[in-house]
This record gives structure tokens, C-alpha cells and sequence, in this order.
């Protein structure tokens, strides 16, 4: 289920280029909606078959930054009322990016008072993709 755009934006700058700047500006609200609804499109497709795979699921959680888009959080909606599944998505104002996100959970791993401090030396192996069961605090049922 991972993913990258690099595709996407790619083929959105080739087809740019097709273009001449009367036409971009003239049809930039258009070709703006479209790039966002590809991207749309992508992200629920990838959440729906994440359901299909793993049948226990029950929630779905919509977080950082993208999760501020109102036509995500339309489409996941709905999505999520059609599968009968819960879904939790902050307010606007907590919807940051990765590095807030990634500074909470170094927080945590360095340990509050309901969280066992967990400390590493400079040497510490980089994981750039770090599994969310490690992530969860013991004993919080996230």
C-alpha cells in the first residue's frame, strides 16, 4: 500500500507543457480541481483495498496534513458511511504536517509521564519507515 506521487506529478508537468500560458491561465481552476481529485482518488482507493485486506479494521484515522483538504474529508466521509466504519479526523487547526507529527512521537518515545522513557545514544540506526505498533504507547489502546 505505499505510494508515491512522483508518477502523478510528473505526468501533470508533461501535460503542462503541452500547454501555453493562456491556456494554463485560463484553464487553471479546471486543471487544479483535476490534479486534486487524482490525488483523491489515489488516497481512497489505497484506504479501500487497506479495508479489504485486513477485514478486523474498524476505524480509519485521517491526519497531517492532508487531511486538511474539505474535498478529502468529503470523500473519506463518505466513503467511510457507506462502509459502516468509524472514522477520526482532527480539526483543521491540528492538522499539521509530518515533521509536528514525527516531533510528537519523539515526545513520546522520550517519555512523558504516562509513556516509559525510551532514550538512544547518536548512534541510533535512522528507520524511515518506522511500523505504528511500535509507535502506540503501551497500555493506551491506540
Amino acid at each position: 500500500l505505499n505510494l508515491s506521487f512522483s508518477g502523478l506529478k510528473a505526468a501533470a508537468k508533461r501535460q503542462l507543457e503541452n500547454f501555453s500560458e493562456d491556456e494554463i491561465k485560463h484553464n487553471l481552476n479546471d486543471l487544479c480541481a483535476s490534479y486534486q481529485q487524482a490525488i483523491i482518488d489515489v488516497l481512497m482507493s489505497k484506504l479501500d483495498r487497506a479495508v479489504a485486506e485486513n477485514p478486523e479494521i474498524k476505524g480509519v484515522v485521517l491526519t497531517g496534513g492532508v487531511s486538511a483538504n474539505s474535498a478529502l474529508r468529503s470523500a473519506a466521509e463518505s466513503w467511510a458511511k457507506s462502509l459502516n466504519l468509524t472514522l477520526a479526523v482532527p480539526p483543521i487547526r491540528y492538522c499539521t504536517d509530518n515533521a509536528a507529527m514525527i516531533a510528537l512521537v519523539g515526545a513520546l518515545r522520550l517519555g512523558t509521564d504516562d509513556v516509559k522513557s525510551e532514550k538512544a545514544s547518536l548512534d541510533v540506526q535512522i528507520r524511515p519507515r518506522w511500523p505504528i505498533s511500535e509507535l502506540q504507547p503501551p497500555g493506551t489502546g491506540c
